[in-house]
């Protein structure tokens, strides 16, 4: 084994590379029967896909109902990843109200790229495209020489809690892409002003935008990331003209792409679900039906999640609000301290590899405390801040599942293997 290390630390930087990029296509051949036959169910990805053939730039988000339950009939996995949506006929459209409408650009771009693809299987291969260009483009930093290289395409590259989102049929593989951004600043070395600077410095601000239409619990992160590129401007790194043409191409690209009507996205199901992580005594539990559970009970009305199902007509979701915001605040007054001690080991855990089920939640915690130990030790207040930010932005009223917090394995592997560049020295 140690041969093999030996071996593999030395190998000239063109061969590493190719190697890895061939193990990270088979590790993704791989494991994609599994991630397809335990992937997002229809009801959940369709909109995406049928919104992506119908999207009109800075539009809502317009779905076919007929067409998604085509799409669903059968559940046959290798028909729905064959599934091509086309466009509404007219007066057909529907708006969807329960998701954000950024994946959707994706999806568009994936069946515009792949049109020999269904649209589900195009978006897959996108993600494993760009997901293995990614790995290769960090482990080709001058920070990730020898043994970093390929530590971190161990930790992450090949992390099976990574590979399992990375083709996974709906938009969590994206929160990567700040975590990714923060990284190659963390990487800068020297005086970069070419012209080549500005145009990455563009096109990342404009897709760091996106990030935030696709969720928008991403703030955080990309907050961080806003204020890195900033001091790398003013330790002379980074042109200042380069990044403020990146933060305002980003801001003015999101605002461009926000739909005329916002989702209809509901905090206070997050929020009521996530006391069931832990045991309360309160009968939560952590699932969606736990939410619609209370609602049945408080109202009589049974939630029909499927497609064209009342869960997606405004005025239900509105009394569905209602009644999930009135009993979170009823449990939050009477048990307070309950609430507070669920945040607090929500956030330990996501500064690590994140919520795995109540069982082993407290070794998550400590994990996520050695985290953070070591980071102090090793002084990668960057990275920690991009981990803290992270987390922080879900832990509060949700368990950090691996699913809401990719970008903190970007981080965690690079906290281990990135060799520390100016800005952190």
């Amino acid at each position: 084994m140690q041969r093999l290390l030996r071996w593999l630390a030395a190998l000239p930087k063109r061969q590493a590379l190719a190697l890895a990029g061939a193990l990270l296509a088979l590790a993704l051949a791989a494991s994609y029967p599994w991630v397809q036959a335990h992937g997002q169910k229809a009801v959940w990805q369709a909109p995406f896909l049928s919104a992506a053939a119908n999207l009109r730039w800075g539009g809502d988000f317009w779905v076919d109902n007929a067409q998604m339950l085509d799409f669903d009939a059968g559940d046959d996995l290798a028909r729905q990843d064959a599934y091509r949506f086309a466009p509404a006929p007219p007066g057909r459209a529907v708006w969807y109200p329960a998701n954000e409408i950024g994946y959707v650009y994706w999806v568009w771009l994936a069946k515009h790229l792949f049109p020999f693809l269904g649209d589900q299987a195009a978006i897959r291969l996108l993600q494993a495209l760009v997901h293995i260009g990614l790995c290769l483009a960090v482990m080709s930093l001058a920070g990730m020489r020898g043994w970093r290289r390929w530590g971190f395409l161990a930790l992450y590259g090949l992390n099976p809690l990574v590979l399992r989102f990375v083709t996974f049929n709906h938009y969590y593989f994206w929160q990567c892409l700040p975590a990714f951004a923060l990284v190659f600043l963390l990487a800068l070395r020297g005086r970069h002003r070419g012209a080549g600077v500005y145009i990455a410095l563009a096109l990342g601000g404009m897709v760091l935008g996106l990030c935030w239409l696709i969720r928008p619990t991403l703030v955080g992160l990309l907050a961080v990331v806003g204020a890195l590129a900033l001091w790398q401007a003013y330790r002379d790194r980074l042109p200042w003209a380069g990044v403020g043409l990146g933060l305002t191409l980003g801001a003015g690209f999101l605002y461009s792409l926000l739909p005329p009507r916002p989702s209809q996205k509901i905090v206070w199901h997050s929020a009521y679900m996530g006391v069931g992580a832990y045991d309360n005594p309160f009968g939560v539990y952590l699932s969606d039906n736990a939410s619609y559970a209370l609602y049945k009970r408080q109202t009589g009305i049974t939630l029909n999640g499927s497609v064209g199902g009342n869960l997606f007509d405004s005025t239900e979701r509105a009394r569905f609000k209602g009644v999930l915001e009135q009993e979170y605040k009823r449990i939050a007054a009477e048990a307070p301290g309950l609430v507070v001690y669920n945040t607090l080991r929500n956030g330990l855990q996501g500064l690590g590899i994140g919520y795995l089920g109540s069982r082993w939640w407290l070794g998550a915690a400590l994990l996520g405390l050695a985290v953070a130990a070591y980071g102090f030790w090793r002084r990668r207040w960057w990275l920690l801040a991009g981990l803290a930010a992270n987390a922080a932005t879900v832990s509060v009223l949700f368990p950090p599942i691996p699913a809401y917090v990719l970008g903190g394995y970007v981080l965690l592997a690079a906290l281990f293997t990135l060799r520390p560049g100016p800005v952190e020295g």
